[in-house]
């Protein structure tokens, strides 16, 4: 037989809320993640700058969108490379060392052992 009980709708209730919570939370879950991901990435500076643009020009995105650690200070001796990085991407400009345009761009994927790999690596 069931029991009733002056808690059982309360408990369903709160059975019912909490599980919402849950399923709504497991639910957002992974679109948080991507756009966290997105936001953390400097993938969009990357795609700014394309092929053919000038060098200061790809400078001035890569400030505007606060990726100042690739830029050297001293703009007068510019490199013909320029590289940052972020935890997912290691990522690279190339120009030409004579019209100072954009000639070529990388895009790295790092690569991260699972700890259990490591685990298992470390035991050979």
């Amino acid at each position: 037989m069931i029991q009733s009980g002056t808690n059982s709708p309360r408990k369903a209730i709160s059975l019912i809320l909490i599980s919402g919570l849950a399923l709504g939370v497991a639910f957002s879950v992974p679109f948080f993640v991507f756009d966290v991901s997105d936001y953390m990435s400097r993938i969009e500076p990357f795609r700014q700058v394309t092929l053919s643009m000038s060098q200061e020009d790809a400078i001035n995105v890569l400030q505007k969108n606060r990726v100042t650690g690739a830029i050297p200070e001293n703009l007068q001796s510019v490199s013909s490379k320029i590289e940052f990085s972020n935890f997912w991407r290691e990522y690279a400009i190339y120009f030409h060392p004579i019209t100072r345009q954009v000639v070529r761009k990388t895009l790295v994927f790092r690569d991260y052992d699972s700890p259990i790999k490591r685990f298992l690596n470390r035991e050979k």
